[in-house]
Parts: C-alpha cells; sequence; structure tokens
C-alpha cells in the first residue's frame, strides 16, 4: 500500500513537472551553512527565506498575521551539504519532497532545528501541505530526478 502511494505521489511530481516550469527558488541558512532550494511545481511561492531559528518546527505550520506564509520545518543533520525541496499539487493539496545531499568527510551525529519560510500567492491552510519524503523514503524511492 505504501509503495502504491509513493508512486502515485512521485507520478504526480512528475506529471505536474512536465505540465509547470518549475522555479528554483534559493535560501542559505546558518549555522552551518546549507543551501536550500525551492523547486516551485506549483506556481505559489513568491519569496523563500530562513524561518525562525529559536522554534522547533515540524511539517508546515501558519505564520501568525500573514496568512500568505508558511514555515516548513525539518530536522536535517550536520553532514547535510544541501537540500532541495520539491513542491507540486495533487488534487486540493500541495505535496512536498526534500531531497538532502551530504558532504564528504567526518561529521558529528547530531540533529540541527531547520526551516524556512514560504511567502505564497495566495493563503494555504498548513494542514493541506503534506510531506512525503517519509512515504518515498520507505518506499525506497529517495530522489525525484
Amino acid at each position: 500500500m505504501t509503495a502504491r502511494i509513493a508512486s502515485i505521489v512521485v507520478a504526480g511530481f512528475v506529471v505536474l513537472g512536465a505540465l509547470m516550469p518549475s522555479r528554483g527558488l534559493h535560501v542559505v541558512l546558518r549555522p552551518p551553512p546549507l543551501m536550500v532550494t525551492v523547486e516551485d511545481g506549483t506556481g505559489l511561492v513568491t519569496f523563500v527565506g530562513p524561518g525562525p531559528a529559536d522554534e522547533t518546527i515540524l511539517g508546515a505550520v501558519a505564520v501568525p498575521g500573514h496568512p500568505n506564509a508558511v514555515v516548513i520545518g525539518w530536522l536535517g543533520g550536520q553532514c547535510d551539504d544541501a537540500v532541495r525541496i520539491g513542491l507540486g499539487r495533487y488534487n486540493d493539496q500541495i505535496h512536498l519532497y526534500r531531497s538532502t545531499s551530504e558532504r564528504s568527510g567526518p561529521c558529528l551525529i547530531g540533529g540541527i532545528e531547520r526551516s524556512i519560510i514560504l511567502e505564497l500567492r495566495e493563503p494555504i491552510d498548513p494542514a493541506r501541505i503534506i510531506d512525503t519524503t517519509d512515504w518515498l523514503y520507505s518506499a525506497g524511492l529517495t530522489r525525484l530526478d
């Protein structure tokens, strides 16, 4: 069942990527430096910036007082070199997928809380943003490209 769901999600991203031109928006998070690229297949994202550094955020949360903004948070690692976040529409939901590349060499073991803020063309309920990263990893599909 999980493999079927993952296949549907990947197919959705492939179709969306083919039909809608994606825009790569970039932000560098610190410390340590991490390049994050957002591939927006929805046409909704107008800006990407660093999220709040003092909060633990996992998933998508609303930004109080800013209905057109959401914060996306995840737990990263000490060896992370770059993160690519893909966004695509599937039915009434926004599906998010995170792909991380790691630098070579020794790294400390430990998690780093990471987050970005997305400014959108229209208000989106964060509950409609589904992080499919774990589904794809459990199905053995770890990359969109």
